[in-house]
């Protein structure tokens, strides 16, 4: 019996790294870990989007169409190894994005996942955003990034069903600083707000509370405008009038 020509060709075609991939050409092949997956809602379908990495630490987001979500949720799980072919490279157009490739993945009827855990890939560390950036304008809009802090106080709270649990100059207030004079005030988002706020009514223990939010929006606002959702840097200096990156702790989408 022959093997299909489309396996002999992904047998025979090299490996590349994702740095590499543009829309260029059809046919790649790609070693990869899968970092994080998640479900995304657009037009009131559910698909699936994964960051995928490869061994040399670069990564690039998977969209797994709504007709091959139910199959793939299952079999491409978190911090497991493939080699993947036969996907669509398109230019990354996605609203708020989770890795700065330039290019996107689409899964086809002929995309096909092998070698599981069989290739040598690193499990790569969780990349945090440095606060000076921020500050200093070094970060873009359409970009979600990973921050890390120590909460230094939270304020009065207001959690109201089905909407964002409002954290602001003068109402809610959940600051977070990490080893240095720049504070950051966040916004929290329905479950996210939610456990928050439940966490810090139950816990009994005393000592600083560390957060980590991962994949976090960050918009520009002036220091005085009226902040509907609002969260601000600011300095030690809270009285300059400057604009102040705002960052959002949102969910992956």
């Amino acid at each position: 019996m022959e093997t299909p020509i489309h396996q002999v060709l992904n047998m025979e075609r090299p490996k590349e790294f994702i740095a590499a991939v543009t829309d260029k050409k059809d046919l790649w092949k790609l070693s990869v870990r899968v970092k994080d997956k998640w479900t995304a809602v657009k037009d009131g379908k559910e698909h699936l989007e994964l960051l995928i990495v490869d061994a040399k630490g670069h990564d690039i987001q998977l969209l797994i169409p709504t007709a091959y979500k139910s199959v793939y949720d299952k079999t491409l799980e978190v911090n497991s190894t493939y080699t993947l072919t036969n996907f669509q490279v398109l230019k990354n157009d996605v609203l708020f994005k989770v890795s700065d490739h330039k290019y996107k993945l689409i899964w086809t009827g002929g995309t096909t996942a092998v070698d599981v855990n069989l290739n040598d890939i690193p499990n790569t560390h969780i990349k945090y955003k440095p606060f000076a950036e921020i500050v200093f304008g070094k970060w873009r809009p359409d970009l979600l990034f990973n921050v890390i802090g120590v909460v230094q106080d939270m304020g009065y709270c207001q959690l109201n069903e089905g909407k964002k649990l409002q954290f602001s100059t003068n109402l809610n207030s959940f600051r977070v600083m990490i080893l240095s004079d720049i504070v950051l005030n966040c916004t929290l988002w329905e479950e996210y707000a939610a456990k928050f706020v439940q966490y810090n009514s139950d816990r009994k223990e005393a000592g600083p509370v560390i957060v980590l939010l991962k994949y976090c929006k960050i918009k520009e606002e002036g220091f005085n405008s009226l902040l509907d959702f609002s969260c601000f840097f600011n300095y030690l200096f809270r009285g300059q009038n400057r604009k102040c990156p705002i960052l959002h702790g949102v969910e992956p989408y």
